[in-house]
């Protein structure tokens, strides 16, 4: 199967060509960083793109898009204070593809609670058929395509993050260590998603520790 292009793979060719030319970029020195879903493309970022980037920092992200979490039902009651029908999730696209959200008129949160409630985000985001999609998406999950050649990652996660589990970064973790990839991860003892509830001083280490480690990779270690 031929590997399907992204939009974070064109980002990084541009950048690596006319947009280094035109900023005056050291693609050499690359930090990627993002929360959630952009915890998410970062982890993608370490066996997807070129230029690589000389380390990443996942802040609540994820590894796995076919698991258990995000493939069945959302049962904490904030994702179900309203139930959400398939028409009034259907009823807020028409279709397009619109990246600016200012101009949708849908509302982007309803369909992504109707997803959540029903287990269904895998395969309704993806389109592949429930029959091979965890085959077809492997590609796409970076804890299933960790190398010895991964930049070294920092992992921030709090325990307590009803959307993203915190089970994902101690996952990530561990096929760091598997294949020898430098890594750290910092736990937020309570903390949900955004770190909400978890502890002042662990949250406020965590980040001394983001910028400690982005120095100490920009230069190579």
């Amino acid at each position: 199967m031929t590997p399907i292009s992204s939009d974070i793979e064109a980002a990084f060719a541009w950048l690596g060509s006319d947009g280094a030319k035109r900023f005056h970029l050291d693609t050499k020195r690359m930090i990627v960083a993002g929360n959630s879903a952009g915890g998410y493309l970062t982890l993608t970022t370490g066996y997807r793109v070129k230029p690589k980037p000389r380390a990443l920092v996942a802040l609540y992200g994820y590894g796995r898009l076919n698991a258990a979490w995000y493939s069945q039902p959302n049962l904490f009651p904030e994702y179900n204070k309203t139930k959400i029908t398939r028409e009034e999730a259907s009823a807020q696209s028409d279709g397009g593809v619109i990246s600016d959200s200012s101009k949708r008129k849908g509302d982007a949160d309803t369909i992504y609670r109707y997803y959540r409630q029903n287990g269904l985000w895998p395969q309704e985001v993806s389109g592949f058929p429930s029959s091979s999609i965890a085959e077809l998406i492997a590609q796409y999950e970076p804890a299933k395509n960790v190398t010895r050649e991964y930049p070294p990652t920092l992992l921030m996660h709090g325990t307590d993050d009803h959307d993203v589990p915190y089970e994902e970064s101690a996952n990530m973790a561990l096929q760091f260590e598997k294949h020898g990839v430098p890594y750290v991860l910092k736990t937020i003892d309570r903390g949900g998603h955004g770190f909400g509830g978890g502890s002042p001083d662990q949250i406020e280490d965590a980040y001394r520790s983001m910028r400690d480690f982005i120095v100490r990779y920009l230069d190579g270690e």
